[in-house]
Formats: C-alpha cells, structure tokens, sequence
C-alpha cells in the first residue's frame, strides 16, 4: 500500500497499474498452485480464506504443499481437520501479530494415508510453566472463557488415531505438528 501511494504521490500511474497488475498475477498463481495441490475443495477454500485473512494483517503467511492432497473418502474429517487447522492457524496468527517479526509458515505432506500439517509461527513462543497445561480443557493464556481450541484440536486428532505435538522456544515462536490418518480418494 505503501509503494502505491507513494507512487501516486509522484503520479506514476503506469508504474502503479503495473505493479498491482505484478500483485494480482502473484496472488492468482499462489491461488492456482493451491487448488492443483488440494483436491478437498472445502479445505482449499478455507486455506485460501486463512491466507488472505493472516495478510490482511500485516503476517507473512507462506504454504508449502509437498504433494497432491486427495479429496477425502472420509466427509466428517474435513470438518474436523477445518477446525483444527483453523484452530492452529489462529493461534500463529495471534501470536505472530503481537511479535516484531510476523510471519507464519504451514507446509502439508500426505504419504501413505497420513496427513502431516506443521503450523509455524515466529510469535513469543509458549512459556515453560504454561506447557504442560497446553491441551487441557479450559486452560488459557489469553483470557476467561476462552482454552478450548487446543484441547478440541487435540481431541480430534485422537479421534482418528492422530496426533497433536508442539516444539517452543521463548522469543522464538512456536510449532505445531498434526498428523493423522486420511484415506483418500481417487482422482477420476
């Protein structure tokens, strides 16, 4: 936004039709790569929507897809991993936001039926004390009413036969690692 004003300033319209046009054409690859990686459309729709929402923010948000996600055989896990992600995306973002460095990163691998998102943050990082207590129910930095996230994303791993493991480091940031089992579909 910076760059468009300040060439506005100095009514270089050529110079600002070409550079959103740069932008546009960035943000429809990034789109397209999305969508030829994910065949779940619903989970597509939804990372495309988590991306522009991080943005929006001032967050440097980057995905890396290592292979083709099939549609699932499974429709109640999309909702599921929807909310999980979800859940992982808003908690980088959140502390992505409040640190000096915004960024965020989230690489998905799937290989003989395992899903593997890990969900990256350059945030604060979680405290020692609070580590422990990260998945119960309930338990929550961030306020009243409020610790439920972690704890139903965790849940919902289990729930197929998943996993949901952290790595932090104070001043550093956080990672999260999903796995879970996730049959998919042939591509017809």
């Amino acid at each position: 936004l910076h760059v468009i004003l300040g060439l506005l300033s100095l009514k270089e319209y050529d110079s600002v039709e070409s550079f959103i046009n740069k932008i546009v054409h960035s943000c429809q690859n990034e789109q397209e790569h999305l969508i030829r990686k994910i065949k779940n459309p619903y989970l597509a729709g939804f990372m495309l929507g988590k991306l522009s929402a991080a943005r929006e923010k001032g967050i440097d948000f980057e995905i890396s897809i290592e292979q083709v996600i099939p549609n699932t055989i499974d429709p109640d896990i999309t909702h599921d991993l929807i909310t999980t992600i979800g859940n992982l995306i808003q908690n980088a973002t959140d502390a992505a936001a409040a640190a000096e460095k915004k960024n965020i990163s989230l690489s998905i691998s799937y290989e003989d039926e395992l899903l593997i998102v890990v969900v990256e943050d350059s945030g604060i990082g979680i405290k020692e004390e609070n580590k422990e207590d990260l998945f119960e129910k309930g338990f929550s930095t961030k306020g009243e009413k409020r610790g439920y996230g972690l704890y139903l994303a965790k849940e919902s791993a289990g729930k197929y036969g998943g996993s949901l493991a952290f790595t932090s480091e104070e001043n550093k940031g956080t990672t999260f690692i999903l796995e879970i089992p996730y049959a998919g579909r042939e591509q017809t």
